[in-house]
């Protein structure tokens, strides 16, 4: 998570913001996932199903983030 937390850091600085933006929600997202099965208060297939949808998510933000990179890196120089 450190490794992933100093990415953030590095594409926030270089932007642009939407990007930062997106890299941060891949970070909360991560990590929500794997909290998912650390949950004391729920049971294991509570948890196997939050995970399941803390795992789609990532999947979802990941998807964007790929999208948007590209677009991103083929714009015009200014």
């Amino acid at each position: 998570m450190d490794t992933l937390q100093r990415a953030v850091t590095a594409v926030a600085i270089t932007g642009p913001d939407s990007m930062a933006d997106l890299a941060s929600d891949i970070h909360e997202k991560l990590l929500a996932e794997a909290n998912a099965m650390r949950l004391p208060a729920m049971n294991f297939a509570q948890r196997v199903e939050m995970f399941g949808e803390h795992s789609t998510a990532l999947k979802e933000v990941l998807h964007t983030y790929i999208r948007e990179a590209r677009t991103v890196l083929a714009a015009p120089a200014r």
